[in-house]
Formats: C-alpha cells, sequence, structure tokens
C-alpha cells in the first residue's frame, strides 16, 4: 500500500470515530461528556497504534508526513481555544475539538507509550510497537502542546493574578505542573526524533529518556488536580470523579506493572530500556 492510500485510509477511519464520538456526545449530558471524550479518544489512539503497527515499514519511512498532520491538528487546537475565548465556538466545532483541545487524545497516546515499555520485549508485537514508538510519542507531544496553547490564557492568570484560579489553589498547581510537564517533554520529544537520536550515545540518550518516568507521574497528578478541582467545587463532580477513575485505571496499573517489569528484567539480568522511554 503506498503512502497516499495509507493515509486515505487512516483519514476514513479517524473520520469515522469522529462522527462516532459526535452521536455518543448528544447522548450524555455535559458532565458526562468528559469520560466519554477519553474512552472516544483511547479508542482513536488505539486505532493509530494499530495502523502505525500494520503499516510500520511506510511510518517509519515518511514520518514526517505523520508529524505534519499532528501540527494541523494541533493548529485546530489552538483555534478551538481562541474561539472559546472569544465566545465563538459553534457546537460542532465544540464537539469535535474537545477530544484534543482538552487534552485527551495526547494523554490517549502517551497511555499507549507508556504499556508499550511493560511487554515482553520477545512477543512480536512489542517488537512492532518499539519500531514505531517514537513516531507515537512525538505525535503525542505535538498535541500535548496543542492542548497546553489553548489555555495559554490559565499561564498568564497563573502569574498576574494566581489567587483568582478555581479551586483554592488546586488549580495553580496544575498550571505550575504543566510549566513543568512541558519542560520535560520538549527535550524528550526533540531527542526522540532519530536525526537529535543519533548525535547521543546510547547511555546517555537512554539516560535522558528515563526522565519520562517523572513526565508520566506529573502526567497523572495533572489530571488528579483537574479532575478533584471539579469534584471539590461542584462543577460537574460526579462526571470528574468518574473520569479520575478512568485516568487511574490506566495510570495506577502501569505505575506497578513498570517496576515490576524491571525487577523481572534485572533479575533476568536483561537489558532494561533499549527501545526508550518515549
Amino acid at each position: 500500500m503506498g503512502p497516499t492510500a495509507f493515509a486515505g485510509l487512516a483519514g476514513n477511519i479517524l473520520a469515522g470515530l469522529s462522527a462516532a464520538g459526535a452521536q455518543n456526545y448528544c447522548l450524555y449530558t455535559k458532565g458526562g461528556e468528559k469520560i466519554i471524550r477519553f474512552l472516544v479518544a483511547m479508542a482513536i489512539a488505539l486505532v493509530i497504534t494499530a495502523l502505525f503497527v500494520l503499516f510500520h515499514k511506510q511510518v517509519h519511512k515518511r514520518s514526517y508526513l505523520i508529524y505534519i498532520a499532528a501540527a494541523l491538528i494541533t493548529a485546530y487546537i489552538i483555534g478551538a481555544g481562541i474561539m472559546r475565548a472569544t465566545g465563538s465556538w459553534p457546537q460542532w466545532f465544540s464537539t469535535n475539538a474537545s477530544t484534543v483541545s482538552q487534552g485527551a487524545l495526547a494523554v490517549a497516546v502517551f497511555v499507549v507509550v507508556m504499556y508499550v515499555g511493560v511487554l515482553p520485549k520477545k512477543w512480536r508485537l512489542t517488537r512492532r510497537l518499539i519500531y514505531v514508538r517514537a513516531e507515537l510519542s512525538i505525535i503525542g507531544c505535538i498535541l500535548s502542546l496543542g492542548h497546553n496553547a489553548s489555555y495559554a490564557n490559565l499561564f498568564v492568570q497563573l502569574f498576574t493574578d494566581p489567587m483568582s484560579m478555581r479551586g483554592n489553589g488546586l488549580y495553580a498547581v496544575a498550571s505550575i505542573d504543566s510549566l513543568i510537564l512541558i519542560a520535560l517533554m520538549i527535550p524528550l520529544m526533540i531527542t526522540s526524533f532519530y536525526s537529535v537520536r543519533k548525535l547521543f550515545t546510547a547511555k546517555r540518550w537512554k539516560s535522558l529518556q528515563k526522565w519520562s518516568y517523572v513526565f508520566y507521574v506529573g502526567l497523572y497528578v495533572h489530571a488528579v488536580l483537574i479532575f478533584w478541582t471539579a469534584v471539590s467545587g461542584g462543577h460537574h463532580g460526579a462526571a470528574s470523579m468518574e473520569s479520575l477513575i478512568a485516568y487511574s485505571v490506566f495510570f495506577i496499573p502501569y505505575f506497578v506493572l513498570r517496576p515490576l517489569k524491571y525487577l523481572l528484567d534485572r533479575k533476568a539480568k536483561a537489558p532494561v530500556g533499549e527501545e526508550g522511554l518515549i
């Protein structure tokens, strides 16, 4: 399959998922959209991963096309943020943009990247996933930057009037956490590009990529702070608690499984982290 056919297939599948997600949104209340949004994002991330595994050679050779597509989606996210800030956010745009503008798709992609690190390396599927893991990581980073850009007003508020932020300081802490995550993510993203990775020795590159563990923990902390702010403030509290539980279902098992895999690999005297962490 050529790159044009591959792009067309991926576009049709993602368009179908987006339409299905939009229909599902209409079946739920405003608060219930949060958990549906994350589940739709996970479904999209898994479809993207499946396509990457299926066409791993094409993905590897033409990764720049994928990054351009991710950048266009990021522009879409930033546009959503501007429209929200100006009050000119039509319903159809809100429904389709919220999955990416509120960070759900970026988190879903990072969840896939995380769990590649806990799968047995002897599996053929794991080897295929490792082959395209860098591309998935970079896509997650690009989408995350778009999410942060769409909420730039909160960073301004953090430095100009932090006491006015919601959640008795929790939102301010979440914003500080975001800044730390951005500072961690940018070097991890840059060094995930193969052209940059070649400039490092294997040992130095692995050492740098270990910071991704801190990034994953910070990502979960950020979600906890955001959702708990809504829960404690009574702003769609029940739905926010459900979303927090959904995030915890994916993150907490990883925080148990990854150290366990490290110990098992160490016991077997197998090299750890050869595939990179982001």
